[in-house]
């Protein structure tokens, strides 16, 4: 059975774009009905000195609750400019929300970055009548 590609990747943002200057951290997202969220982070500018990144993937059973760090879903340090990462993280059916963390470090920092969040693989859904 054919999919929509608007029902097959549902995207979201986990950070916002922008310049960042002290740790980031995400709204919690529902990928409930999700296989996978793969997360693309893109960075630009970046000052400061020994400016440090670290970017990781948490989960939490409800949006509101205590988060937690999910075992390997973080990107390698970033510590320049002009990079494009990917990652992909399973969804924990128990623990279906999940949320960026951008951890910010150096002597006055800024990293200009976003993270994307795309949801994908739901269960097979009927394509649209014509399509």
């Amino acid at each position: 059975m054919p999919r929509q590609i608007t029902t097959a990747i549902n995207p979201k943002l986990g950070i916002t774009p922008g310049a960042n200057t002290s740790t980031a951290t995400g709204t919690g997202v529902d990928c409930s009905g999700y296989e996978e969220v793969v997360y693309v982070a893109m960075v630009g500018a970046v000052s400061g000195t020994t400016p440090t990144l670290d970017v990781k993937i948490q989960e939490c059973l409800t949006s509101g609750g205590t988060y937690t760090d999910i075992t390997g879903a973080a990107f390698a340090q970033i510590v320049d400019a002009t990079h494009q990462f990917h990652l992909g993280v399973r969804v924990n059916p128990l623990k279906p929300f999940q949320r960026v963390l951008a951890t910010i470090a150096g002597t006055s920092p800024s990293f200009t970055m976003s993270v994307a969040m795309l949801r994908v693989n739901p269960p097979l859904v009927p394509a649209a009548a014509g399509a």
